[in-house]
């Protein structure tokens, strides 16, 4: 990853950063809300999926998890979420670790591997169900609100807004940590791996060892922005966390953009989080359009929107 991608990716920051000035109102902050989180999710599943070709299919899971740890910890405790944020995601990272683990393991296929997250996916939303007592079962439950006093009360914001901004904080972190990440020698075992697995075992890569790592921080990153996403919707239950609403989207958004790549996940997510709200009024029809765009860019578009872009100012 060159240096002219690190600064086109802060220059896609500083555009987020901007939008608010464009589109001040409530319904318009809130999808700005949602793109940004939607962003963070991508990129993160960039980390597992883009450069090690895990194929999960358990990422609302893995969200749901971090936010129902912060939650109840929280209101059961009476301790305050910013403290309990890091815990679940922490519970997520180790979640999604072992996951890999086993599959690295156990030498899954990547079908394989998608069979196995996909169960869990299952498994989660089942247990959120089924946990009427604690989880508040398919109705779920309201979490207080977090408190955002310091960031509203300094810069005169509206809640939207201030939780907008805090998105975007994390963006920027995140951005900054995967560029030094993927420029690192752990870049280059991830790189070395999704070429081709068993040339990188012949070349003394611990496959196990990075897989597990990519799988545990991705899914870290998963799990922390789920505690937010709890409290930002002022909503916790399985409805939000289930496979269409997040692992299908997220999938398209990083197909789309660019597996691999610092720009895919940032350019991918901000046209199909827009195509989202477009398709919104369709009701359900919206994640079979989604499920059959996956497909269409699984077997036609898989190199995604950065490399083609690539290509096409090369030639």
């Amino acid at each position: 990853m060159g240096e002219v991608s690190v600064i086109r990716g802060l220059a896609i920051v500083v555009v987020y950063v901007s939008l608010p000035l464009l589109f001040s109102g409530a319904y318009q902050l809130r999808v700005l809300n949602l793109l940004v989180v939607f962003t963070l999710f991508t990129v993160s599943v960039n980390i597992i999926f883009g450069h090690t070709r895990q194929l999960f299919l358990c990422h609302g899971a893995l969200v749901g998890i971090g936010s129902y740890t912060s939650t109840l910890l929280s209101m059961n405790l009476g301790i305050t979420p910013w403290i309990l944020f890091p815990i679940g995601a922490l519970v997520s990272g180790v979640v999604g670790s072992f996951l890999s683990c086993i599959a690295a393991i156990r030498r899954l296929t990547i079908i394989y591997l998608a069979i196995l997250t996909l169960s869990f996916q299952m498994i989660f939303e089942e247990l959120t169900v089924g946990l009427r007592e604690i989880t508040g079962g398919s109705e779920g439950f309201t979490p207080p609100r977090l408190n955002l006093e310091v960031i509203q009360g300094v810069f005169n914001m509206s809640r939207e807004l201030a939780y907008y901004y805090l998105f975007i904080i994390i963006l920027l972190v995140l951005l900054l940590i995967y560029t030094r990440i993927i420029n690192s020698h752990v870049g280059v075992a991830f790189k070395t791996i999704s070429e081709d697995e068993t040339a990188a075992a012949f070349l003394g890569v611990n496959v196990l060892k990075y897989k597990v790592l990519s799988a545990f921080i991705g899914s870290l990153v998963l799990g922390l922005i789920g505690g937010l996403y709890g409290y930002y919707n002022v909503y916790v239950g399985p409805s939000i966390f289930g496979l269409t609403s997040i692992d299908v989207i997220v999938l398209v958004m990083l197909v789309f953009g660019g597996m691999g790549t610092l720009l895919g996940p940032l350019l991918g997510a901000g046209i199909f989080s827009f195509i989202n709200e477009l398709l919104r009024p369709m009701g359900p029809f919206t994640t079979l359009v989604f499920g059959i765009l996956l497909i269409v860019l699984f077997l036609y578009f898989r190199e995604g929107l950065v490399p083609w872009l690539r290509r096409l100012l090369a030639s």
